[in-house]
């Protein structure tokens, strides 16, 4: 599925429409799991696929949702 279809998919079952530079991010990377500096902080930014499993898992577990 390219990452737009994926991403469609996404706010269809989240009920959710993301912004712009959202999509091209997600288009030219799919996501993003690393440290940023200068703090070394760690940063995720989930591929469209794993935003749905996240949610699905946190309402199982009445946990807040992943958006």
């Amino acid at each position: 599925m390219q990452a737009g279809d994926a991403l469609a998919e996404v706010e269809r079952v989240l009920g959710v429409q993301f912004p712009v530079d959202y999509r091209a991010f997600i288009a030219g990377h799919g996501g993003l799991d690393e440290f940023v500096p200068p703090a070394g902080d760690f940063l995720s930014i989930y591929a469209p696929g794993r935003l749905i499993e996240m949610n699905e898992a946190a309402d199982r577990q009445n946990a807040s949702r992943v958006v």
